[in-house]
Order: structure tokens, then C-alpha cells, then sequence
């Protein structure tokens, strides 16, 4: 967390308490809303830049990798025994056999056409926090 993103959190919890204790209006609610989209949008580039900073060619080996990528995953939905649900081809998938084949399927794919593993793993994790961020924020 940086300075700015500080800052941010602040001013938004400002908004947040303003429109909760007064008369709620449009008004306060438009400026809470625009200031916790301005949070999130440092939060995600705050991120983004410890991932590029940290494991932008310096991730060696998996444990390594991991060692970074551990403190930022949240787990605050872990043990809601929720399966996995994919959309393939306009067809929902949620038996957990036909989801493992279809994943395994793409990585295999993605495997034969020559892209680094290491960039393909750090875009993945990357996009699975900055959408876990966005749902654990409230």
C-alpha cells in the first residue's frame, strides 16, 4: 500500500460516513461511488507494479514465485466448497471431470504454442487477484 492509496481509502471512507450519519442524498452518494472506483483503480496498479517489481524475471523456480504471489491472494472465500464453473462455447461446465479436461486441454494447447510458462502463470495470477479484489471489496 502506497501513499496515494492511503490517501484514497480516507477520503473515501470521508464520503462513505457522510452519506451514512446525514440525510442520505445523490449527491454524496456519486462522490463516494466515483472515490471508490478511483481506490480500486490504485489498488489494482499498486498491485500490478509489486507483481512487475517483484517477479518481473527474478521468480527463479515456483517457490519462489509463491512466496510472492501468497500474501496478496485473500481468504476470506476459502472453504465455501463452491465448484469450479466454466463457460465453454456458450455451454456451462460444472462437473469438475469435464472442467479438469477442458483446463488441461487449453494448457496443453497453450503448452504446444511456445508461450513462457512463467508470463502466461504471472498474467493468470494476476487477473485472478485483481478479480478477487473487486469482489472481496465492499
Amino acid at each position: 500500500m502506497n501513499e496515494q492509496l492511503r490517501k484514497s481509502i480516507n477520503v473515501r471512507n470521508i464520503f462513505r460516513r457522510k452519506y451514512d450519519r446525514r440525510i442520505p442524498n445523490r449527491q454524496t452518494w456519486k462522490a463516494y461511488l466515483k472515490q471508490r472506483n478511483k481506490v480500486i483503480t490504485l489498488r489494482e496498479q499498486s498491485k500490478r507494479k509489486y507483481l512487475m517489481d517483484k517477479c518481473g524475471g527474478k521468480c527463479t523456480n515456483s517457490k519462489d514465485f509463491w512466496k510472492i504471489i501468497k500474501p496478496l491472494i485473500s481468504h476470506k472465500n476459502h472453504g465455501s466448497g463452491s465448484d469450479t464453473v466454466l463457460l465453454e462455447d456458450g455451454d456451462v461446465i460444472n462437473e469438475q471431470t469435464q472442467v479438469c479436461d477442458v483446463l488441461n486441454k487449453y494448457y496443453t494447447r497453450v503448452n504446444r504454442s511456445g508461450i513462457c510458462w512463467k508470463v502466461l502463470m504471472t498474467n493468470l495470477i494476476l487477473q485472478v487477484l485483481l478479480r478477487t479484489s473487486n469482489i472481496t471489496q465492499a
